[in-house]
């Protein structure tokens, strides 16, 4: 998503944009969507979303097989980094 979206949906009163952000691990997203989607697309959206005041609901996936501790930990610290803004709304998806 590019700013300029962002700033329309904000135009339309879009009152929550709602994506799969899946991981915070680049590994591991190349694997669950083909290498089509990055972290940096999913720190984007939740930037211009707190920039423009329309919350998000983001979705992630644990236990994916295949999926490591490194994997883990990059996750976490992707939430950790995105606690504060708008404020976010998680949903875990547990395998």
């Amino acid at each position: 998503i590019d700013e300029d979206a962002v700033k329309k949906l904000k135009e339309m009163n879009f009152v929550l944009i709602r994506f799969g952000a899946e991981t915070g691990s680049d590994r591991l997203l190349k694997i669950l969507k083909g290498g089509n989607v990055t972290i940096e697309d999913g720190q984007r959206t939740i930037d211009l979303c707190h920039k423009y005041d329309i919350p998000i609901s983001a979705s992630f996936m644990f236990g994916v097989p295949g999926e490591t501790r490194d994997d883990l930990q990059e996750t976490y610290n992707f939430l950790e980094k995105n606690r504060d803004k708008n404020p976010p709304r998680i949903r875990e998806c547990f395998f």
